[in-house]
């Protein structure tokens, strides 16, 4: 799929706070798949990020402007037509 598998959590993992419910709207669309769970130190991380930024597609969006970014600069003429 898109680097992520699907894993079951225990019941006590998820008690123990070791695992949170995640805010950052990954497969949404799906009830299956909701909620989506993480580890504990990302669910922190974007909660900062969608405090800072306001949403979660702002979140995404500078996710994707970092990444073209750092694509650029490893890539300097990537994409670019002469």
């Amino acid at each position: 799929m898109n680097g992520f598998r699907r894993f079951w959590i225990p019941t006590a993992s998820i008690k123990s706070g070791e695992w949170e419910a995640c805010p950052c709207g990954w497969r949404g669309d799906e009830p299956a798949w909701c909620p989506h769970y993480a580890r504990a130190e990302v669910v922190a991380w974007w909660k900062a990020e969608i405090k800072k930024r306001g949403s979660v597609e702002a979140v995404y969006h500078n996710i994707e402007r970092r990444l073209a970014r750092l694509r650029m600069s490893k890539f300097p003429f990537a994409g670019r037509r002469k």
